[in-house]
């Protein structure tokens, strides 16, 4: 978060910096993670709370192995999945799918 603290004053978050990539990387993940329930988490959330460029996050996010959108739909599913099989068993799916954003709640239960 520092390194990414300081590029951004800096001015040098950009592809012409790839050491602030993993700093950008993980910001962007803490950021998704603490926003997993809120209907206004995608991709778009992560550059406008960060102040970079959706090219810059995409560069950012390539030398992982999912892009942001990719990355967020992963952990709502995994979130899920833990509630479903935490023992709440009067936690129905379509309740945990609402929860979790997914608006397919039959995709959802296919993918739990």
């Amino acid at each position: 978060m520092i390194e990414l603290a300081r590029g951004v004053v800096h001015r040098c978050v950009d592809g012409a910096e790839p050491a602030l990539a993993p700093a950008l990387v993980r910001a962007a993940r803490e950021l998704a993670g603490r926003r997993l329930t809120h209907p206004e988490l995608t991709p778009g959330l992560p550059t406008r709370e960060l102040h970079v460029s959706v090219g810059t996050l995409s560069r950012a996010f390539a030398s992982t192995a999912e892009p942001v959108g990719a990355y967020i739909r992963r952990r709502r599913l995994e979130e899920a999945r833990q509630e479903l099989t935490a023992g709440h068993a009067g936690h129905a799916v379509s309740e945990v799918a609402a929860r979790r954003q997914f608006a397919d709640i039959g995709r959802c239960r296919r993918a739990v």
